[in-house]
């Protein structure tokens, strides 16, 4: 039971790491990579995952508070549901076409996002940079 209400809370909650199969990527490339889930405490729910690839951009804006703004270049979901067991791993692959994607700046601001949508307990989050080189 204490378990139970630490987890809603997000202690002892699962720990996402996602990570990207190789630094550089060229353009016109796929984005190659896995989503490490850790289970915690107890066994948790998840409703989805969503990666988004977004590019930060300065923001040019003077009345602006945010000197970075983002720009969502693309978005994943894995939508399946399933359970993380307690002290468990789960691995989950994913990949992201570039060649479709257009740039706002330098290509070398792109970033990975990841959203683990847990029931009942605090979402996981992770980011990871996403180095783009041209051929």
């Amino acid at each position: 039971m204490f378990d139970n209400l630490l987890t809603s809370f997000g202690i002892g909650s699962i720990v996402v790491d996602t990570k990207i199969e190789n630094n550089i990527n060229f353009e016109n490339d796929l984005i190659r990579g896995v989503i490490i889930l850790k289970g915690g405490k107890k066994d948790q729910h998840i409703n989805k995952i969503e990666l988004t690839l977004v590019e930060k951009i300065e923001n040019t804006d003077k009345t602006s508070q945010f000197e970075v703004v983002e720009n969502e270049l693309e978005t994943y979901t894995y939508s399946q549901d399933f359970i993380v067991k307690e002290a468990k791993e789960e691995r989950i692959s994913f990949q992201f076409a570039l060649e479709s994607l257009e740039f706002d700046s330098n290509k070398n601001d792109l970033y990975l996002k990841t959203h683990v949508f847990i029931e009942n307990s605090v979402d996981a989050y992770d980011e990871d940079c996403v180095y783009i080189k041209n051929k």
